[in-house]
């Protein structure tokens, strides 16, 4: 991943995160968590294309 991309993904996660405490939530999930959910990444792990 280019760097200026991955500067770019941080930027959007903090503002994720302004956004996130901004609305109060009661159950707010890490950031980081909601964008990596483990269950999703089992999903893709098991898709074959072809």
């Amino acid at each position: 991943m280019p760097f200026k991309q991955e500067i770019g993904d941080v930027e959007g996660i903090h503002k994720l995160k302004e956004v996130i405490s901004y609305l109060h939530y009661r159950n707010a999930m890490d950031v980081e968590q909601i964008l990596n959910y483990p269950s999703e990444k089992k999903i893709f792990d098991g898709v074959t294309y072809g």
